[in-house]
């Protein structure tokens, strides 16, 4: 029986609200850059944050598919590629360039960082970007934005203000111990957009640890999050082996994965996840 790959797939498996794009425009956009003065686009990942630590900057670190999504072309020609842009951001940001091309060759090496990148990022959709700070901590996320240069660069300044709070916060908590310590921190952790909370790990695990006996509600509270994290990371590993094995038509090693996966990482999904996936798993098994 052959079962669509969409239909199986888009179940549990839809992308974000924050990646979803309206329907991809034509590569041939009319409208094109009055001028070209694109930023100097690093690759190389542990470059570009050496970089932003010695120049005291943070990232703008684009996931791309320079040669074949059209709004990302569409973001380049409209935003990336102008001076009035490129010269203001470069104040404050390395830029950096994770592509997904389709006609360009990519070196093995590049194609295993930016792939290993997408999986750590949790990126669905091009364009996707996000700003870091100069340790790759993500606190800002967004994509193709209408309006040019000017526009773009004001939404990037509201991205940055969470970066502000989330870095009151750690100083309040560099600034004291044990359980005031732990309050701070977590102040700084929800400063960040849920979805960006998994590259805060460190953090989690040192409030859990401040919170040893749990008085403070930070211990379990954070135990949880860390749990959901885990979880997610793990439906993500999930999509992309069941992509694999759905393209093959290889159904019975795919529903194995599923039950596998709900026996164990699994287990914690909510209701409606869990059943979405037994579904999947038993169009699988037909």
């Amino acid at each position: 029986m052959i079962r669509p790959l969409t239909f199986v797939l888009t179940c549990v498996f839809a992308p974000s609200p924050v990646l979803a794009a309206p329907q991809e425009p034509a590569l041939q956009d009319p409208a094109p850059a009055e001028a070209t003065a694109e930023p100097a686009w690093v690759s190389d990942w542990e470059a570009a944050k050496a970089q932003a630590k010695k120049d005291g900057k943070d990232l703008l670190v684009d996931f791309t598919g320079s040669d074949w999504c059209g709004w990302c072309i569409r973001l380049h020609k409209e935003v990336f590629s102008h001076a009035e842009f490129s010269g203001p951001a470069a104040a404050n940001f390395v830029f950096v360039e994770l592509d997904f091309p389709r006609q360009k060759e990519l070196s093995a090496e590049l194609k295993e960082q930016n792939q290993r990148l997408q999986a750590e990022f949790g990126v669905e959709g091009f364009p996707t970007i996000f700003l870091t700070d100069s340790e790759g901590r993500p606190y800002g996320q967004t994509g193709y934005q209408a309006g040019g240069p000017e526009k773009y660069l004001a939404h990037l300044d509201e991205l940055r203000e969470v970066r502000v709070q989330r870095d009151a916060s750690k100083a309040k908590a560099d600034g004291s111990e044990g359980v005031d310590r732990a309050k701070h921190l977590a102040d700084a952790i929800e400063a960040i957009p849920e979805d960006l909370r998994a590259h805060y790990v460190a953090w989690m695990d040192e409030i859990i640890g401040l919170d040893a006996d749990g008085k403070a509600g930070l211990k379990e509270k954070f135990t949880a999050v860390k749990a959901a994290i885990v979880a997610k990371a793990a439906l993500g590993k999930l999509k992309a082996e069941i992509n694999a094995l759905a393209e093959k038509e290889e159904w019975g090693p795919a529903a194995t994965k599923v039950e596998a996966f709900l026996a164990g990482d699994g287990a914690t999904l909510a209701g409606e996840a869990k059943m979405e996936l037994c579904f999947i798993a038993g169009i699988c098994r037909q």
